[in-house]
């Protein structure tokens, strides 16, 4: 039978939430910030975690939509629809370290409702209609 699953925190109020991956979770706050977790406890639904309340690991993010490709990278996309692509280097501990803080275009174009990561480079989007692109990593 389905369960409501194990309370592991609470007060998660955010505009976003996406997993980095090894139980990394982003959230960006509704000012802009976006936060880093790591819930410890991921592969047993307990309530440990490193940083509870989440550490700054980019202040005033502007991308309303984003994702993770998995290893570090996040994608977002801007208002004039530029994939861009970003690596958190202190993705492991939390530190506001990247391999690019304006990040770097990987795509143009990209006007869709719904945007996720396969891994491995591999994004699906849809729109009206389903289409799939690999982005190179």
């Amino acid at each position: 039978a389905f369960s409501d699953g194990k309370k592991v925190n609470t007060g998660w109020n955010f505009a976003r939430v996406f997993s980095g991956g090894g139980g990394v979770i982003y959230a960006l706050t509704t000012a802009g910030d976006l936060l880093w977790f790591r819930h410890d406890g991921h592969a047993d639904g307990s309530d440990r975690w490193t940083h509870r309340e989440g550490t700054l690991v980019y202040g005033q993010w502007p991308y309303e939509q984003v994702f993770s490709g998995g290893d570090g990278v996040i994608y977002a996309v801007t208002s004039d629809k530029r994939l861009l692509w970003f690596r958190h280097d202190g993705r492991d501990d939390g530190e506001a370290e990247w391999a690019d803080t304006e990040g770097k275009t990987v795509g143009t174009g990209w006007d869709f409702t719904h945007i996720f990561s396969a891994g491995d480079g591999v994004i699906t989007s849809s729109s009206a209609s389903l289409r799939a692109q690999t982005i190179p990593s």
